[in-house]
């Protein structure tokens, strides 16, 4: 009879061990893919609104008349997307941490369709998933228009 008691004794240590071990590295884990997961939609940020900056200053410099097509994928949490007067390009993202903006800075005037006082709404492609931007140099050659490609 004692002999019987020890082992189950024995038996539920090594299941305590096992969660013991089994539950930190769960949480390691997850901890680390929604980390992970978050540098990502940085990184994409980052990409999309320096490719667009470097295209809408390319167009500048090549005068009036002169149109591009960006395509880019969106990631998830971006609420909007607005010019702030004609040099800041900024996406207002949600994150796990809360709200957050990335800045994107101008060294020529950028606008687009939809502008109200010193404020420009890129309506549209704030959306998760694929999208195209049309950046077209206007105003004899002194600002870019962003809009969406259709």
């Amino acid at each position: 009879m004692k002999a019987g008691g020890q082992s189950s004794v024995e038996y539920l240590m090594i299941i305590a061990l096992t969660f013991a071990i089994l539950i930190p590295s769960i949480y390691l884990f997850f901890n680390y893919a929604r980390q992970s997961s978050s540098e990502i939609i940085d990184a994409q940020i980052f990409s999309i609104g320096h490719e667009t900056i470097n295209a809408a200053e390319s167009m500048y410099f090549s005068g009036d008349g002169s149109k591009t097509v960006l395509e880019f994928s969106m990631p998830e949490g971006v609420n909007n997307i607005t010019i702030l007067h004609k040099r800041e390009l900024v996406f207002a993202l949600e994150t796990e941490t809360g709200r957050s903006d990335a800045v994107f800075f101008s060294r020529v005037n950028i606008t687009s369709n939809n502008c109200l006082g010193s404020t420009c709404a890129l309506n549209g492609i704030e959306a998760e998933g694929f999208h195209r931007l049309r950046l077209e140099s206007v105003s004899s050659g002194k600002e870019v228009r962003i809009s969406e490609a259709k």
